[in-house]
């Protein structure tokens, strides 16, 4: 199992979950909580352990405790063994995300009918606006254009 960045790394889609899915807070998930979220699933884990797991410290979970990780997430248990299941996870998770996301559609809806290079300039100033606020200038995975 490789995902793209050449890694089979459990730790890396987990780490993504973590940085991905919100809380019902909207906040990340702390190891604490989605430990309490698996042992309410039925597979006990303790938060030290996931968050060794989510360091790498620790790379092979059993299945129970991989089993009971997804259930926290509301992922499939493919999303860590499989290279399709984890593609796939990763689209429905940004498709959610780019659907709840605050203000979007609103950016979204006043972009309609604009011209190619007012477009271009839209994503060069929000480019600039995530900067500002500390972010990368570009959300990690960025879909490709046409995808």
């Amino acid at each position: 199992m490789a995902n793209e960045k050449g890694t089979n790394a459990f730790s890396d889609r987990l780490e993504y979950l973590f940085g991905t899915v919100p809380n019902t807070q909207g906040r990340r998930y702390t190891a604490e909580e989605i430990a309490r979220r698996s042992a309410d699933a039925g597979y006990p884990i303790s938060a030290v352990y996931v968050a060794q797991l989510r360091s790498g410290l620790k790379k092979n979970p059993s299945l129970k405790h991989a089993t009971g990780l997804a259930a926290a997430f509301g992922v499939d248990i493919r999303f860590f063994t499989d290279d399709d299941a984890w593609h796939r996870g990763r689209q429905e998770i940004e498709y959610l995300r780019l659907r709840t996301a605050p203000g979007l559609e609103a950016v979204a809806f006043r972009a309609v009918d604009l011209s190619q290079q007012s477009i271009a300039s839209l994503i060069d100033y929000l480019k600039f606006l995530r900067v500002q606020e500390g972010l990368p200038p570009d959300p990690p995975d960025l879909p490709e254009a046409g995808s």
